[in-house]
């Protein structure tokens, strides 16, 4: 599908999911996929892969049973998506403000 439909099928989504086969490349992933899907509004359901634990209104399903069930809950709207929480914590996730604390750290280790 051409990359301009997204939006309508986010739009049309109740929730997203990240499916990952948990491996050494998965576990050490940061899938940008998850920050669009977040800042579509919409919640999303991941396997247990360390970077989606951190994030806001990712249910994490640590078996196939688990996942099923969090995606459920999602469908069944017995979680509820708290869209300003999300909406504020995206505000600082931005490229500019990674650079800053990246920035930061390298100073205090005197690397620049």
């Amino acid at each position: 599908k051409p990359y301009d439909e997204l939006p309508a099928y986010y739009q049309r989504s109740s929730a997203f999911i990240i499916p990952f086969v948990l491996n050494q490349i998965t576990v050490a992933t940061s899938p940008i996929k998850m920050y669009e899907y977040l800042a579509a509004g919409k919640p999303v359901v991941s396997t247990d892969i360390p970077e989606a634990r951190r994030l806001p209104a990712v249910l994490i399903g640590r078996s196939h049973y688990e996942f099923i069930e969090k995606l459920r809950s999602v469908l069944e709207r017995r979680f509820v998506f708290d869209n300003k929480m999300v909406d504020n914590w995206l505000l600082g996730q931005t490229w500019g403000k990674r650079f800053e604390s990246i920035q930061s750290a390298m100073k205090a280790r005197g690397i620049i």
